[in-house]
Parts: structure tokens; C-alpha cells; sequence
């Protein structure tokens, strides 16, 4: 109850303040596991993507934001799953692949951190792994309200595009899986 509390305030102070706007949000599963693979511009983007599903969903996040401890459990009760960057981290990839085998959504950032370039193979060896959905969203005008380096936001507008993933080769190596993600998603244009 907290939490969708929280997740509608968030959306109301989203569309308000940065004229959120949402395209292709039926593409997203009602219920059930799927992967929800979008890019990463801003520290906004965490909360941009997380009101897109219906109900709990979970975040791989960098070990880093988790202390200190009060605020490391604040983003435990909103689903993040603190992630070891810089290496394979087995544990976390184990819990999220746990997640959506209990039929939870994930949400991934195939860059692992802001304004990357290339994709981490975390995405394409999770997606390999579960089986489930694939989504893909695609924020835009993030970047220009919470720049990187910046601490304060200035008005602006964001948009969320969102489609279902197709001509994802799953044959392949979870790093060129993760390369094939993030390029669908460069390629996805606001209508």
C-alpha cells in the first residue's frame, strides 16, 4: 500500500513539474516477469522508469547508493538489489534472475551507469537466463533537467517510449545480446 502510495506521488510529481509524457505504456505486462531494459542519462531515470510498471518492481543499483544504511534500506523497500560494478557480480545477477523466476519485474540499465556508451552483458545474460518478456524504454529530456554534475533539477520535459522487444537474437553471448538491446533501444523515436 506504501509503496504504490509512493509510486503515484512520484508520477504525480513527474507529470506536474517535468510534463512527464508516456507513450506505448500497453506494451508493458499487466502481471507476471519481464525485463524492463532502458537507457540511463540522469539520476532521474530510476524514477522515471520505476512508475512505468503496475505494481513492485526491482532495480539492479550500484552497491554505492546503499550507504548509508538508512538510506540503503529505503531503496531495499522500493526493490533495488545492490550490484558490485566494475566485475561480474554473481550474487546480484543470482537475485534478479530469483526475482524473475518468482514472477517479479526487473528493471535494468544495459549501460550500468549514466551516460555509457556500450552496454554491460548483465542485461543479455539475464534475458538469455529467465526466458521472460524483454521490454524496452526509451527516456528522453531526463538529461536536460538533471544533468549529470548537477544537483538540482530545472524544468523541462521528459518522455518515455516504450516497446516490446523484437529481433533480439538469444542465441548469441549475453555481451552481444546486451550490444543488440541497447541499439533497438537508440533506435526508438517519440510518434
Amino acid at each position: 500500500m506504501l509503496y504504490n502510495f509512493i509510486r503515484f506521488c512520484v508520477f504525480c510529481f513527474l507529470r506536474i513539474f517535468f510534463r512527464l509524457e508516456i507513450q506505448g505504456i500497453h506494451n508493458i505486462p499487466r502481471q507476471g516477469a519481464f525485463i524492463l531494459a532502458s537507457n540511463h542519462v540522469s539520476n532521474l531515470d530510476p524514477l522515471v522508469v520505476g512508475i512505468l510498471p503496475r505494481g513492485k518492481i526491482y532495480f539492479l543499483a550500484k552497491e554505492e547508493l546503499f550507504s548509508p544504511a538508512p538510506w540503503g534500506a529505503c531503496l531495499r523497500f522500493v526493490g533495488a538489489v545492490p550490484l558490485k560494478r566494475g566485475r561480474a557480480d554473481l550474487g546480484a545477477m543470482k537475485t534478479a534472475v530469483m526475482c524473475l523466476k518468482n514472477g517479479r519485474p526487473l528493471v535494468i540499465f544495459p549501460q550500468g551507469g549514466r551516460g555509457k556508451e556500450k552496454a554491460k552483458p548483465g542485461v543479455g545474460f539475464l534475458y538469455k537466463k529467465s526466458g521472460v518478456p524483454l521490454i524496452l524504454a526509451k527516456v528522453e529530456g531526463t538529461d536536460k533537467v538533471l544533468p549529470k554534475g548537477k544537483k538540482w533539477c530545472s524544468f523541462g520535459r521528459i518522455r518515455v517510449i516504450i516497446q516490446k522487444a523484437e529481433s533480439i537474437d538469444k542465441t548469441q553471448n549475453p555481451q552481444d545480446i546486451s550490444t543488440q538491446i541497447l541499439e533497438h533501444i537508440k533506435r526508438i523515436v517519440y510518434h
